[in-house]
């Protein structure tokens, strides 16, 4: 009896998900239909106007964001670069746009967020960061689309569907500001300080924040490695920023490690398959 119970109860858990699934999938196909969550930064929930059916919501543009968004692209087409745009932000306290929902949610700022493999970190504020304003700039929401797992959503004829009728850019706007970042652009796709011997380990004396490994080249050819303070990917302002050769830290740290530990005797058990 308790298994048909259990049986009942699940079939019931998948049909509900698949309603509400059901019914998300169809709002996306509804122009101007907004099914909630937290909308795209520069926008902001309204009621449908009379003029298209008067139910449900859509969305219209935010005034306090659309005004962060003209600075950022003003800046940015003025040959200022993402991350000097970031510190700026910060340094001027306006919040990011994970925290821009939480104040127009009047919820506190802040919150978790990844760290190492089953660890997080708990901030008081996000900041802005270069990865942030370059993924806000280059997402097609800003000219009103409709977008679902970083895709536009589009009708049958391939057309995208509109959120809004009033996007916060133009097409034109839209592809200037993509050319400006594709100018300044670097391919990072692919990770080349991984093997760094001193990942997460040394840290700028300054700031505080992790140094992670250059690997310069001059004239197409390689030259030192070293590690550099990275405070501007955070969205912060080292003053003294540390700079130093990666083969001169790695072999003081490797005989300072060794001097401290390595006549720590230890055991290993080996296994002969009998």
């Amino acid at each position: 009896m308790m298994m048909m119970l259990a049986f009942a109860a699940q079939v019931e858990s998948q049909s509900i998900s698949d309603r509400v699934s059901g019914a998300m999938a169809a709002m996306r196909k509804m122009p101007l239909r907004w099914r909630g969550s937290r909308p795209s930064y520069g926008y902001m929930p309204a009621p449908m106007p009379d003029e298209h059916g008067g139910k449900g919501w859509t969305l219209v543009p935010d005034p306090d964001a659309v005004k962060v968004v003209e600075r950022i692209v003003r800046e940015l087409l003025e040959g200022n670069t993402v991350a000097a745009i970031a510190v700026g932000l910060n340094l001027d306290e306006i919040p990011s746009p994970r925290d821009h929902w939480s104040v127009k949610q009047n919820r506190a700022k802040g919150g978790k967020t990844g760290a190492a493999k089953g660890s997080h970190v708990v901030r008081t504020v996000f900041q802005w960061v270069p990865a942030v304003i370059t993924r806000m700039l280059r997402n097609e929401s800003l000219l009103g689309w409709k977008m679902h797992k970083g895709k536009p959503v589009r009708d049958d004829q391939g057309n995208p569907i509109m959120a809004t009728e009033t996007p916060v850019m133009t097409r034109e706007e839209f592809d200037r500001v993509g050319a400006a970042l594709d100018i300044r652009s670097v391919d990072n796709r692919e990770r080349k300080d991984t093997d760094a011997l001193l990942l997460r380990v040394i840290h700028c004396d300054h700031c505080g924040g992790r140094m992670y490994m250059s690997r310069p080249t001059r004239n197409g050819a390689s030259v030192s490695n070293f590690y550099k303070c990275n405070s501007h990917a955070r969205g912060d302002l080292c003053e003294l920023p540390a700079n130093i050769r990666a083969d001169w830290a790695d072999e003081h740290v490797t005989a300072e490690f060794l001097r401290l530990v390595g006549p720590i005797q230890t055991k290993h058990v080996v296994e002969m398959p009998g």
